[in-house]
């Protein structure tokens, strides 16, 4: 005869089971570990997606590299930013907000534009990497 204990017995058996399932289908990385995206270990620094502006990278709480989308403007004294828009107007300016930007490689990007003393691109570009403190640090091997 089947009774409410023997039920809430069989009930529990099965939780340990279901607990067991879930911590294989899950994977465990050991107690407090939480897997966090590695910059090294993104192919050839390359990424593929829309990417986030960088308002949103500025604000972003998130560890890893990001996929910032902005238009390169480089001074005269060779700082590199990553800026939201770009003036009409000669020498070009940088819109804010904006991005230092820290070991790209000018040359590994097509379509530059130089004029009065300043580098631009020509559209749009995609930069990977950490941001922290108003600096974008490309991801090693990154291309634009």
């Amino acid at each position: 005869m089947v009774t409410p204990a023997n039920r809430l017995l069989f009930a529990l058996a099965w939780i340990p089971l279901v607990a067991g399932l879930l911590t294989a289908a899950c994977g465990d990385d050991g107690p407090g570990k939480t897997p966090t995206p590695d910059i090294e270990t993104t192919p050839s620094g390359s990424a593929l997606g829309p990417g986030i502006t960088i308002a949103d990278a500025l604000t972003a709480k998130l560890d890893g590299p990001l996929l910032v989308n902005g238009w390169l403007w480089r001074q005269p004294n060779g700082e590199i930013r990553l800026c939201t828009t770009l003036s009409e107007t000669a020498p070009r300016g940088c819109g804010k907000p904006s991005l230092v930007v820290v070991g790209l490689d000018l040359g590994s990007l097509p379509d530059l534009r130089s004029e009065h003393g300043t580098t631009t691109s020509s559209s749009p570009i995609q930069v990977l990497g950490a941001v922290a403190g108003g600096v974008l640090i490309v991801a090693r091997n990154a291309t634009g």
